[in-house]
């Protein structure tokens, strides 16, 4: 395991600076989105006192092929 992370971090570091960049950026967004849309959710429910508002606020958020049959 420790070997296959070890290559990884070598492929990531042979790769240009600003793909670099560019990964890390992605992984902490992708990291801190939902701790964000947590206390966004937590908010919604405070100030209106309806779940019913939070799931409205997430609808756009799911995308349209899962709500397809």
């Amino acid at each position: 395991m420790i070997a296959k992370l070890t290559t990884e971090f070598k492929f990531f570091l042979s790769m240009p600076h600003n793909m670099r960049v560019l990964l890390i950026t992605n992984m902490l967004y992708a990291l801190v989105l939902p701790v964000v849309e947590i206390f966004m959710a937590a908010y919604i429910m405070r100030y209106f006192a309806d779940t019913s508002y939070v799931a409205i606020f997430r609808l756009p958020c799911i995308p349209a092929s899962s709500l397809l049959p």
